[in-house]
């Protein structure tokens, strides 16, 4: 990994399909970046580490509930990818790949001096390059990335179970909202 300026985390919910277990321990799942506006949030490491807003310090910042994990990766690596610019309908040949990059976006509510957005340009619009965004973001993280805080799983602790009286559609939904506010 690079300079603490250059380390962006995630936080991953366990109930979500963010990650799986693999041949060789758990790994990132393109679902894990799923974003309603195709832009994934991420808290920049080396604010999350030191700004008086942030408190806990750190990937507990990031994390925010006890059941939740983390991963870190470089933003040099996202910057990398190449992901290419079809329109299937037109022609099925690519037109160009999009460029990625990691846009600082503090937030007010709630507070969040960290956050910022992996965006793509040109926009990402239909759900089939959104996947494609998704998917390989998690093989960056998988490849160059490593977890700061291992799943609940990995460390014994309970993960909330929905109960029979809750919607799970609301249970979901809540969740997804939990993310697009990351």
């Amino acid at each position: 990994m690079s300079d603490g300026q250059g380390i962006i985390y995630r936080r991953l919910l366990p109930s979500m399909f963010h990650y799986k277990t693999s041949s060789d321990g758990w790994a990132v799942s393109g679902s894990g970046f799923y974003d309603k506006k195709n832009q994934p949030s991420v808290d920049f490491a080396h604010i999350a580490h030191s700004h008086k807003d942030c408190d806990p310090n750190g990937p507990e910042w990031t994390r925010q509930e006890e059941h939740n994990c983390v991963v870190a990766f470089c933003v040099e690596s996202l910057t990398d990818l190449k992901i290419p610019i079809l329109n299937e309908e037109k022609n099925p040949k690519p037109s160009g790949v999009y460029e990625i990059s990691v846009h600082p976006c503090p937030t007010e509510s709630p507070k969040n001096p960290a956050h910022a957005e992996i965006r793509a340009f040109p926009i990402i619009t239909g759900a089939n390059r959104a996947k494609k965004l998704q998917d390989a973001i998690a093989r960056v993280v998988n490849e160059h990335g490593m977890w700061v805080i291992l799943p609940a799983e990995e460390r014994g602790i309970p993960i909330p179970v929905p109960t029979k009286d809750m919607n799970p559609l609301a249970v979901r939904n809540a969740a997804l909202s939990n993310i697009d506010e990351k």
